[in-house]
């Protein structure tokens, strides 16, 4: 079910080991299979992925396994074979203009007939044989570019030798050299396209349209090597792959000129390159650690990473599925939002997932009450790369009978105020951040529904007056809201004033209305999400609780107004459904940060 640059030897610190990531990574588990390739039409956009399934969805009852396409607004769609066929494997795809994929469809006996299936108006898709001539019996459709060109391998003779289609309608170009061979990828611009492929296990570049000599090249010589993808506009190419070397198998990047960039290991003897992204020079691929062992990598700024030190914990209490060891082996291909794609071991399970990248978070804790020299700032909680939990985060603000502490715990976020003297205003503010995963949300929508709607439980305790005399007066003041993550607005709020004279409240309005005389209790805010959303980051969410104290009139001394706000956020109840039922509970994966391995209950927390 679904559930859901680099020189030989670079990329390793000095214990062998790789770094902490420079950003972390919420996965999605798109079901059995491998995710072999994505594509974003910006930065802040999501992404549209392909992959490939292990068992038969949404085709034919006959069909065994079959492609799959996950849209940018996180609807999967099925990628069936040829009408008799049994299975069906996809390759690359295209978003410019039509939506298009290509791969190959598969009968019973094993016949192989290149495939491209088109999007409909309604979103599903449509299979359709691309044109192989007369005596041809079999072919295969490898990768397509934004015009519609394609490169794969025809059957010619007995041998599968590389061939290139200017359209799927078009009669294919066999490889100018005799041998088997794949054309793997494609990609070009207005004029002329070019072919990244491998003849007689040896990485070429071929340009169909340009005469010989300069129509076919070797860029490694008769080294052992096969590239993975290829991004090209205009010479030189910038390729990723694989290549053997007598330490074993290394990646490597060809930039057009020699020497090649041979990319590093975890420790191991194994390395692959599967696709760069020529914006960021980010890479991304396998390599194994000392043990041999397999590991999604992406190499960055002269590191190698191993991807899964940079997985948010989302195991809770509440689904055992939510627990589910994983071991990201391949990353496939990486987009201009920084998703990526590939390839993951749950359990003893292999999966196609998709990592969404998570952009920092940088707290502004508020504080305010007498000003500079009273604010003080005992830490700033800042994002980190190296440590994904925060220890306790305080501000606080000392002033002749004025109170005020922030904090953002290992187990809850809390503020609280308090004013004993007259004339003052005491403020405090703490900020938490929640990243919700999109498909597992997705799962829980109503036919017709584009949002699911979430409670986010905060408690509040409003101590109010404590002296006798009337001629005292003040209020206590609280504000709970979720909001986007690092822009202005919010997505719902909720407010609440109680004012008073001595021990009588004299006003009571918002979250206080129903609880005229203080004391302690819960405020839900609820809020729409939009699991659907095309906009990367709409389910990152910035929890954010203010509370404020006030003293007039008149004062001896005692206490006249406290108020404390948290969210606390490792209680399963903290978030839940519109029914009261938790949202692990439910099997949805989230991540609360800063946050610790789960434990229920908020804790006492020392303001």
């Amino acid at each position: 079910s679904f559930t859901l640059l680099f020189i030989s030897g670079v990329g390793l610190n000095a214990s062998g080991l790789s770094a902490q990531p420079p950003r972390y990574y919420m996965m999605s588990d798109l079901g059995p299979g491998i995710s072999v390739e994505t594509r974003a039409g910006g930065t802040t956009l999501s992404s549209s992925t392909i992959g490939n399934l292990s068992i038969g969805l949404g085709c034919a009852s006959s069909v065994i396994r079959n492609g799959f396409f996950l849209a940018n607004d996180w609807r999967i769609f099925p990628l069936c074979p040829l009408s008799g066929d049994i299975e069906s494997i996809v390759s690359s795809f295209e978003t410019n203009g039509v939506i298009s994929v290509v791969g190959r469809s598969i009968s019973a006996s094993g016949r192989e007939l290149p495939v491209q299936w088109d999007r409909q108006a309604n979103g599903t898709f449509l299979p359709r044989q691309i044109l192989l001539p007369l005596g041809i019996p079999q072919g295969v459709a490898n990768g397509t570019d934004v015009y519609g060109r394609l490169a794969g391998e025809i059957e010619n003779g007995g041998l599968r030798v590389p061939a290139y289609w200017f359209s799927a309608t078009s009669t294919p170009m066999a490889f100018p050299l005799a041998g088997a061979g794949q054309g793997r990828r494609i990609s070009g611009n207005t004029s002329e396209a070019i072919i990244a492929g491998v003849h007689q296990d040896h990485f070429f570049l071929w340009y169909p349209s340009r005469t010989s000599p300069g129509n076919l090249n070797f860029p490694l010589g008769t080294r052992s090597s096969i590239p993975r993808s290829i991004r090209w506009t205009a010479d030189p190419p910038l390729v990723a792959g694989s290549m053997t070397v007598p330490e074993g198998i290394r990646g490597f990047i060809w930039r057009g000129t020699p020497p090649e960039d041979q990319l590093s290991t975890l420790g191991g003897v194994f390395s692959e390159a599967w696709d760069i992204l020529p914006s960021t020079q980010q890479i991304v691929g396998s390599a194994t650690d000392t043990g041999e062992n397999q590991r999604a990598v992406l190499w960055e700024a002269g590191s190698i990473y191993d991807l899964n030190s940079g997985l948010m914990p989302v195991c809770r209490p509440g689904d055992p599925s939510l627990c589910t060891p994983t071991l990201l082996q391949t990353a496939r291909s990486i987009t201009e939002n920084g998703t990526i794609v590939g390839q993951a071991l749950l359990d003893d399970s292999l999966h196609a997932i998709l990592l969404r990248p998570i952009t920092p978070f940088t707290w502004t804790l508020g504080a305010c009450a007498g000003g500079s020299p009273y604010c003080v700032a005992l830490s700033s909680p800042v994002y980190s790369s190296s440590n994904l939990y925060s220890a306790p985060i305080y501000r606080a603000v000392s002033a002749a009978g004025n109170q005020t502490r922030s904090a953002v715990t290992t187990e809850a976020a809390r503020a609280r105020s308090s004013t004993s003297n007259s004339n003052l205003h005491s403020e405090a503010q703490f900020q938490n951040y929640v990243v919700i995963e999109n498909l597992t949300l997705a799962n829980l929508l109503s036919p017709g529904s584009s949002t699911v709607r979430v409670n986010f439980h905060f408690k509040v305790n409003a101590a109010l007056n404590r002296c006798t005399s009337r001629f005292q007066t003040g209020n206590v003041y609280l504000s709970l809201m979720v909001r986007p993550p690092r822009q202005a607005g919010y997505y719902a709020s909720t407010t609440g004033t109680l004012q008073f004279n001595g021990n009588d409240p004299v006003q009571a309005s918002g979250a206080f209305a129903s609880h005229p005389t203080g004391g302690s209790f819960e405020v839900v805010v609820p809020v729409d999400l939009s699991p659907q959303s095309i906009n990367l980051d709409r389910l990152e969410l910035r929890i954010e609780g203010r509370a404020a104290s006030g003293a007039f009139a008149f004062s001896d001394g005692c206490s006249l107004s406290d108020i404390t706000v948290q969210f606390c956020a490792q209680d399963p109840e903290a978030i839940t459904l519109e029914d009261g039922t938790p949202l692990a509970s439910a099997g949805v994966r989230y991540v609360l940060w800063p946050t610790v391995t789960p434990t229920p209950g908020c804790g006492e927390l020392s303001l």
